[in-house]
């Protein structure tokens, strides 16, 4: 899990969550509600995704983009901006992604529980989105 400033407090709801569900996590930060840059959270949260610790991170901020942004300029990350069931859903059978980025602003603690139990369930589809990402990987 990372956050910046406007993403806080749903990060905080999100262990909860997680802990909810039996989901084990590790939480990079911010670990208080003050200014700072998404970037030097997300980039931690690479590093456990590349060395193998985690499988899949989760970031917030206010608008998702900011998180997203960062992600995506991460390697081994392929970032989904996931704001609903539906993009929870995608995120994972068409994109194979392996970092969430979540808007504080549209998502509650009830649609992120929902987007949990979906990424739990739902597995990358394959074939021709397979060859879709392929060349967008290379």
């Amino acid at each position: 899990l990372a956050c910046e400033h406007s993403g806080f407090d749903l990060k905080e709801m999100a262990r909860k969550v997680l802990t909810g569900a039996g989901i084990s996590y590790i939480d990079v930060g911010t670990y208080v509600n003050k200014p700072c840059d998404y970037f030097d959270y997300v980039s931690q949260s690479a590093a456990l995704v590349e060395s193998g610790e985690c499988d899949h991170a989760i970031s917030f901020c206010r608008s998702g983009q900011g998180v997203n942004i960062a992600a995506n300029h991460c390697e081994p990350f392929i970032s989904a901006l996931v704001f609903d069931e539906f993009t929870a859903e995608m995120s994972v059978r068409h994109n194979c992604a392996n970092h969430f980025a979540i808007p504080s602003k549209y998502v509650t603690g009830e649609i992120f529980s929902k987007m949990v139990e979906i990424w739990k369930n739902t597995t990358f589809d394959g074939g021709r989105h397979f060859t879709r990402l392929n060349k967008v990987l290379k």
